[in-house]
């Protein structure tokens, strides 16, 4: 067998030698993938980020679920505390309550009462007023003498005024009234240096105990008076005076 001539010397490649990938490139790389992914993992899963701010109810229920989807808690907004009930009276203050109003329109059915039985005795004296004292169930009407009499025709007032309004008032027998007193004031009291003022002229009074023993028809202005039969009287003492 004939033999082949041998291949003719192929010319030799001068390729570039092969660069092998430093390391530092690679760290590189790896580190741009993680922030990659860190970055598209924050995007589309926000609330997966991290724990910060998640409820604890809401863990709760991840965890109870093993992996289920988690459903919200609905959390009860705070209301406001009813309103206090309006304070009540207690029994005791009820009844004090209920007391001083039973006084009040005693006093006032007392007042009116004995104002119209004083008016409408035989009297001089003006400007009649009427006042009740629930305490000592007293009753005094005020009246002023205030004309140019002189001091025998005042004192004479004074003693008729107070046996008619006295009388007038007993009579009636009005509930809750154990005193009377005929208060008389004057406007026109003169001293001795010719200076006016207004201030007490008289006063007479009758408690009930004495009130009962009155005989009042076989009485008069006079002689109730100077016999002492009222619980108390007085008059100015400059009336014993002429003039």
């Amino acid at each position: 067998m004939s033999q082949l001539p041998p291949f003719p010397p192929q010319p030799k490649l001068n390729l570039p030698p092969k660069k092998g990938v430093s390391r530092t490139r690679v760290i590189l790389i790896v580190i741009g993938v993680i922030l990659a992914l860190g970055i598209l993992r924050a995007i589309f899963f926000p609330q997966q980020g991290g724990t910060t701010g998640t409820s604890p109810s809401s863990s709760s229920s991840s965890s109870s679920n093993n992996g289920s989807q988690a459903t919200t808690v609905p959390v009860s907004q705070p209301t406001s505390p009813p309103p206090s009930p309006a304070p009540t009276l207690t029994q005791k203050q009820a009844h004090a309550t209920a007391t001083a109003v039973g006084r009040t329109i005693i006093e006032q059915v007392i007042e009116t009462q004995t104002l119209s039985l004083a008016q409408n005795a035989l009297h001089i004296g003006t400007d009649l007023k009427s006042t009740y004292d629930n305490s000592s169930k007293q009753v005094t009407i005020q009246e002023n003498i205030n004309y140019g009499l002189d001091n025998a025709s005042i004192l004479e007032s004074i003693k008729s005024d107070c046996f008619y309004i006295q009388m007038a008032i007993w009579q009636a027998k009005i509930a809750h009234v154990d005193t009377v007193e005929v208060y008389i004031i004057s406007n026109s009291l003169t001293d001795q240096y010719g200076n006016t003022s207004t201030g007490q002229l008289a006063h007479c009074t009758l408690g009930k105990a004495t009130a009962s023993l009155f005989n009042w028809g076989n009485l008069d202005q006079d002689t109730a008076w100077n016999n002492g039969d009222y619980d108390d009287t007085w008059y100015l003492p400059s009336l014993n005076q002429p003039g």
